[in-house]
């Protein structure tokens, strides 16, 4: 075998390596950390870029110049070095400002303050994230004549599987969002709202729960039918996912229970609290029976369980219910 093929099949090796390690790695940013991480294995060139274009034109760009890896935003253009590459029109050029006088195309610089030296050999290939072109992968050099045929081969080998493995990470996340949310109003589900309460007290900082109901909710499905009560729920979750902020974790339980996780101790909860009901009594509600909560309200006493704490708060929302107020006084 030739030198030149011994180093081929090395190479075809170390791709595929990083192949496997892309495709194993959970999380989309993870997965940009290894490519930054591998990349100089492949290829010698110093700066590695990858550009994720977003709904407005703009890149999100990740760059990695030696170990330091920058994020930067670039507005779009209409003939853009991006643009180009994410069409196809250009791959590599190895004298990067001859192509750009020759073709008409103005470079930008990602950072205008760097002292490194200026790109002269450029790479770049399209990124596909499904059926979708989302971004572009791209190699510097400050170096003329630094890529080769070989050198492209390789980009859209890793182009190709980099797209595969963004799209597997980020699935996982989605699928992993989803098991802890609740489809109707988007908030945390009981799963996360236990694990959250649990850290929260692990935390060792004061912790109030408050616990909440819709006053006559099944009037509401029995009278209006459910896609009513819905949108009621909705609401209820959009409310108090506004007044959760800042610091504080919204949950719904199940049914039309709620839930809110504050890292402050009793009084200024229940001002917060106090705040959310205002919310609850001003909003114009798309239906016409006068929606109503009843909430409990604890804050976490030394060495008590998260269980215990539920269950105390539990308590003080069915004594509201049953003495017809929505929060006891502070």
């Amino acid at each position: 075998m030739s030198e030149g093929s011994e180093a081929k099949l090395k190479r075809y090796r170390l791709l595929v390596d990083m192949m496997a390690a892309l495709v194993s790695t959970h999380r989309a940013d993870e997965v940009l950390t290894e490519l930054h991480q591998r990349v100089g294995t492949l290829f010698g060139a110093p700066v590695t870029l990858l550009a994720l274009r977003q709904d407005d034109g703009s890149w999100q760009c990740l760059t990695l110049e030696g170990r330091n890896i920058y994020r930067k935003t670039l507005f779009p253009q209409d003939d853009g070095l991006l643009e180009r590459a994410l069409k196809g029109e250009l791959t590599y050029t190895n004298d990067l400002f001859s192509y750009a006088q020759g073709s008409r195309l103005t470079l930008r610089s990602l950072d205008p303050d760097s002292r490194l030296p200026y790109t002269y050999s450029w790479m770049g290939v399209p990124l596909r994230l499904g059926e979708q072109l989302t971004g572009v992968l791209s190699l510097q050099s400050h170096e003329a004549g630094a890529f080769t045929d070989d050198d492209l081969e390789f980009l859209r080998l890793l182009s190709t599987h980099l797209g595969i493995a963004m799209e597997n990470a980020m699935l996982r996340e989605r699928l992993e969002v989803e098991a802890r949310s609740d489809a109707l109003t988007g908030l945390g589900n009981r799963r996360s709202f236990v694990s959250s309460g649990e850290q929260a007290l692990a935390g060792g900082g004061p912790v109030t729960l408050a616990v909440m109901d819709v006053q006559g909710f099944k009037r509401i499905n029995d009278e209006l039918g459910h896609p009513a009560g819905d949108a009621v729920l909705a609401c209820i979750g959009t409310l108090l996912e506004r007044h959760a902020a800042p610091g504080a974790e919204a949950f719904r339980l199940g049914g039309d229970e709620f839930a809110l996780l504050l890292p402050l101790p009793y009084p200024e909860a229940h001002a917060r609290v106090r705040a959310f009901i205002g919310s609850v009594e001003r909003e114009a509600w798309p239906v016409a029976i006068p929606v109503r909560l009843n909430v409990g309200l604890a804050q976490a006493r030394p060495a008590e369980s998260f269980e215990e704490l539920v269950h105390h708060a539990d308590a003080r929302m069915y004594d509201a219910k049953l003495r017809g107020v929505q929060l006891d006084p502070l």
